[in-house]
């Protein structure tokens, strides 16, 4: 009877044991199944991250950030000790262990629960493995949980962290760069010249933003305008360093200029005052300005920009240089008038009947000119049955090019709905054409001079101590 119940504890231990492993097991198989392809998830997008000021290396350990379902993620090790924190893995529970002073996390693998303190806590995602068995986590939140503020900059695809100690650096700032500060109150006058700028150029008034999108908008402009501050101030200061110095007969003059040009305009003299945009602050800005155009254009003077190179640059990037070219015809029934205003809803139903009707003439043999001439609505193109020519990418509406594109030689499209109406393309041939080196010639010139600027820029950057305080320039 002994040796009976011994037997029968024995078989339950062993159930349980091997149910136990075969759990441990399973799960992970699932986490070995769901481990993500880090290569091309650097590969398709590189994430900066500043901390404090300085760009984080991750070269040296050969791992970098990504983004993963709109969340950065980073490499747990690198970012908890770049924080100040140890780190400690368990493989037999699949569970990291952070601790920095008192606090102590712990975040299980692939699950979106973490205890904080034995206090459970949730993540808006979970950590994950790579498929280099390193551990990645959401970069916001373990940076919050350690008392880092985070903010993610779209413009130049750059995370900036502050830790606890470095938080008081920004009141009343947007950004600093090394030493130089940029005030809030520098900024929002530079922001409404730009903006006003802007509003003359393109007839639109920014000021009467409403909806979400146009608020985002207005919010990337305001990224980009902080992105180039922080681009002038990194020149700017090279350029004093290297002792480049402007006649200030020409600023005098170019301030001149400015000012008459001002007086001229009533409605400007009085935005200038509203926002009060002073002398001082104008002349300031000019010369800031002149300064930097000065050592743009020393360094480019510097470049080796003969023939030579030039053509080496054509032949070492020839296919940026081929083009394709597609020959298609059209036909078009308006959805707008000549002042293009939208058509009554009613007219509209009929341009798609009549649409649908020319389609099945033509799909059924018609021949497409003829239909093209009796048709369309294109007055450039319907009476050569409706010819377009040969014509490149960047030149139609997007709709019309990729269906344009995407056609066989002699196919007829679908129907195509663009801002002008509804079309019908037939295409007749395609062929690749490669640029004339002498015909791109100042282009490659342009964008050799370009990439060289934007290298230095990067360089300077990870030279200096650069903050971005982005919360103090968004809206509500």
């Amino acid at each position: 009877m002994y040796k009976k119940k011994i037997a029968i504890i024995t078989t339950l231990f062993l159930i349980i044991f091997s149910s136990c492993i075969f759990a441990a097991t399973e799960e992970y198989a699932d986490l070995q199944n769901s481990k993500i392809n880090v290569s091309n998830m650097v590969n398709s997008q590189k994430v900066n991250i500043n901390l404090d000021g300085n760009l984080i290396d991750f070269t040296q350990d050969t791992v970098y950030p990504f983004i993963y379902n709109n969340n950065t993620f980073v490499p747990l090790r690198i970012i908890s000790e770049t924080l100040g924190a140890d780190v400690s893995w368990d493989s037999t529970k699949f569970v990291a262990t952070i601790k920095q002073g008192d606090i102590v996390i712990e975040i299980p693998l692939a699950k979106d629960t973490i205890l904080m303190n034995k206090n459970a806590k949730k993540m808006d995602v979970s950590m994950k493995m790579g498929d280099d068995n390193k551990c990645y986590v959401p970069l916001r939140f373990t940076s919050e949980v350690l008392g880092c503020s985070v903010n993610w900059d779209n413009t130049s695809q750059t995370v900036y962290i502050l830790t606890e100690k470095e938080k008081n650096v920004s009141h009343g700032l947007v950004g600093k760069v090394n030493n130089t500060c940029i005030t809030q109150e520098e900024y929002q006058k530079i922001l409404a010249m730009y903006i006003k700028n802007y509003e003359l150029e393109s007839g639109l008034d920014l000021s009467s933003k409403n909806t979400e999108k146009e608020k985002n908008d207005i919010n990337l402009l305001k990224e980009k305008l902080l992105e180039q501050l922080i681009m002038d101030n990194l020149l700017y200061q090279d350029a004093i360093k290297n002792n480049i110095q402007i006649d200030e007969q020409k600023i005098n003059t170019l301030f001149d200029n400015f000012i008459t040009s001002a007086k001229a305009n009533k409605e400007f003299n009085t935005f200038l005052k509203d926002n009060r945009i002073d002398d001082t602050f104008i002349k300031n800005q000019i010369r800031k300005e002149t300064i930097v155009n000065q050592y743009k254009d020393n360094y480019i003077k510097k470049l080796d920009l003969s023939d030579k190179n030039l053509e080496l640059y054509y032949k070492e990037n020839i296919n940026n240089y081929k083009r394709e070219l597609v020959n298609a015809s059209h036909i078009l029934i308006k959805t707008v008038d000549d002042n293009f205003n939208p058509l009554s809803e009613e007219t509209i139903k009929e341009a798609r009947s009549k649409t649908e009707n020319i389609l099945t003439k033509v799909k059924s043999g018609e021949d497409f000119a003829k239909a093209a001439k009796e048709y369309s609505e294109d007055p450039g193109s319907a009476l050569s049955g409706g010819n377009l020519g040969y014509f490149s990418k960047g030149l139609m509406v997007p709709e019309f090019e990729k269906a344009a594109f995407s056609l066989k030689n002699g196919e007829i499209s679908d129907i195509v709905q663009t801002k002008f109406g509804y079309h019908i393309i037939k295409v007749h041939n395609k062929k690749e054409e490669l640029l004339d080196f002498e015909k791109v010639k100042e282009n490659i010139k342009t964008k050799i001079q370009e990439q060289e600027l934007k290298s230095k820029i990067e360089k300077l950057k990870k030279e200096a101590k650069v903050y971005k305080f982005l919360e103090n320039i968004k809206g509500d």
